[in-house]
């Protein structure tokens, strides 16, 4: 009888798709249980997911509420929710007792539930399962600034607890390698013909796109950052044709600002791309983006090329997160890796540089008309 079980802990469907292949692959074996936190409306998928032997249990967690509530608090009161999360925390009624717990980042809501697992009398090791670019520049400032009284729990505190990082390419890892140990995730061509089904009937099979250049709205918009994203995008589609463009909206803007100006709009708005791009054929597409890893995601999950134009020397504006070193550290070696065998990805310079880039993968996707 395996001693060994885990609870992931999944906040979107891009987590949920990573858990799914990190417990098929690397946990193989091992008993584990799924929590949905309530970011997102999981009821549909959870049921299609439970219907294969992935995860024996699965649970749901009101996280939004309760970690509004934590902000809301006093310090004083803070400090005793750190040392009895259950004030405020009240996960899923577990019946298992748990040694391992998978998350994604070291957020609020990763960072109580462990130390509700504590308090329950569990002593779980903590991992980190991959969601892009977070996962990637782990580096636990997150855990440094978070005013939780850590110290309390001594050699159980979240950092102590800290084992491995599951991602697909280890390489790109930036964040401290100190703290984790890298496990390395097969991409998604490797695996067998069975986990391709299971993916297919749990998350659906993505539309055909028939537009040759796919922009990826940032989440700017959403988040109140003001910069030029939109009108880099108009000028794209001023120079190629906005019939040869269709969007992928980001989930966080919650204002369709594309369709009433003509523009093709995904409607799978919700369905990550990086759970579409295994029914996409992106040899012939051209993806655009300010500054988002999903540029690269077909290489890092899937091993397969995708030619992309990034954005973010272009910008006028300030967004926080293209300003943090972790991040930025990232991206320049994830440029540096997909490109060393051949271009595929650009980053112009002016916009006189971004035309010609614009001409170069005309080319190579056989022209910008469908």
């Amino acid at each position: 009888m395996n001693s060994k079980r885990i609870i992931y802990l999944c906040p979107t469907l891009i987590s949920l798709m990573n858990s799914i292949v990190t417990q098929l692959t690397v946990n193989k074996g091992i008993p584990a249980d799924i929590v949905f936190e309530n970011t997102m409306d999981f009821s549909e998928i959870s049921e299609r997911l439970m219907k294969y032997p992935i995860f024996e249990k699965c649970f749901y967690w009101n996280s939004l509420e309760e970690k509004s509530a934590y902000h809301d608090l006093t310090p004083r009161e803070k400090m005793q929710v750190s040392h009895q999360p259950s004030k405020v925390f009240h996960i899923p009624q577990l019946n298992d007792q748990y040694t391992d717990l998978c998350v994604h980042i070291d957020s609020y809501a990763a960072k109580f539930f462990y130390y509700s697992l504590i308090e329950k009398g569990m002593n779980p090791d903590v991992h980190f399962v991959s969601e892009g670019t977070g996962t990637y520049a782990l580096d636990f400032a997150n855990t440094a600034r978070d005013t939780i009284d850590h110290e309390y729990y001594k050699d159980k505190a979240f950092l102590k607890k800290v084992k491995n990082v599951y991602v697909y390419q280890p390489q790109l890892f930036t964040g401290n390698r100190k703290i984790v140990n890298l496990v390395e995730i097969p991409v998604f061509s490797s695996l067998d013909p069975s986990v391709y089904k299971m993916i297919d009937e749990i998350f659906g099979k993505a539309e055909p796109i028939e537009e040759k250049l796919i922009f990826f709205e940032g989440v700017f918009w959403g988040d109140n950052h003001l910069v030029n994203e939109m009108e880099l995008f108009l000028a794209i589609a001023d120079y190629i044709g906005k019939e040869n463009i269709v969007v992928k909206r980001h989930p966080r803007n919650k204002v369709d600002r594309f369709t009433p100006l003509g523009f093709h709009v995904m409607k799978q708005q919700y369905l990550p791309w990086e759970v579409m791009i295994k029914d996409i054929d992106l040899s012939e597409k051209v993806l655009v983006s300010v500054a988002s890893f999903t540029a690269f995601s077909a290489k890092e999950m899937y091993g397969r090329v995708s030619r992309s134009i990034l954005l973010e020397d272009l910008l006028v504006g300030k967004a926080p997160f293209l300003e943090d070193q972790g991040y930025r550290k990232f991206f320049q070696r994830a440029e540096k890796l997909f490109n060393q065998d051949e271009m595929v990805s650009w980053r112009p310079k002016s916009m006189r540089e971004l035309e010609i880039v614009l001409d170069i993968l005309e080319e190579k996707v056989g022209g910008w008309s469908k």
